[in-house]
């Protein structure tokens, strides 16, 4: 069984993360939480900085503590609910590419990909349309009361999105943004949808149905 794990990671650190995550899934209760102890025991014994915790269920990137209860503890909590599934998938999944980056730099723009699809999918939600964001853009801060500053934001922020979402030509090479900067793209990410929570807190909602919430949310309308 080591010589198969060992010919699956091939030394590569993601790998081990992703094949540790999927032996977790597959595996029944009694066994998750064994498995769950001994990955906890590893990342404690490593003497070298991992940058990563295990949430219980899957890694995800550690810094700055309080970073890390605003950037992703937090809304890793609220949108685990089932009915942000939308939400939730394409952000955890942004977390695990920016992970990833730090051995592969290229995983810096599939994360600005993931988290705007969460932001997308967040959209859908507040403004009951099944668009893309740019053409939700309006409408999804007309819907959360915000400021004409709040929508130069968005535009800037779909465009920045857009300059790694997108193909470029063949002749071109496109650049790749910083780690920093991909940080702060989550955490403005993070800041939209903290706002879409006090909104949605303010209420107790039925079993999920988007209609439901945005009736609730918007009775006039």
């Amino acid at each position: 069984w080591t010589d198969t794990f060992s010919k699956y990671v091939k030394d590569d650190f993601t790998e081990c993360l992703r094949l540790f995550e999927c032996l977790y899934e597959a595996s029944d209760p009694k066994d998750k939480k064994e498995l769950g102890k001994l990955i906890e025991m590893v990342i404690s014994l490593s003497e070298a900085d991992l940058s990563i915790e295990w949430t219980g269920n899957n890694f995800r990137p550690v810094g700055a503590k309080l970073l890390d209860e605003t950037l992703v503890n937090e809304p890793l909590s609220w949108l685990s609910d089932m009915r942000y599934g939308q939400v939730l998938e394409p952000f955890q999944k942004g977390l695990s590419h920016y992970i990833e980056a730090k051995q592969r730099p290229e995983r810096l723009a599939d994360t600005i990909t993931d988290v705007y699809e969460a932001l997308e999918a967040m959209a859908k939600i507040v403004t009951g349309k099944d668009k893309d964001l740019s053409a939700n853009r309006e409408l999804f801060i007309s819907k959360l009361g915000l400021s004409t500053y709040y929508k130069r934001m968005l535009k800037d922020y779909i465009e920045y999105a857009n300059e790694y979402r997108h193909a470029v030509e063949p002749s071109e090479e496109r650049k790749q943004p910083s780690p920093n900067e991909v940080e702060a793209f989550i955490y403005i990410n993070r800041n939209i949808k903290a706002i879409v929570k006090v909104l949605l807190g303010q209420f107790t909602l039925a079993p999920f149905s988007p209609i439901y919430i945005i009736r609730l949310l918007f009775p006039n309308q």
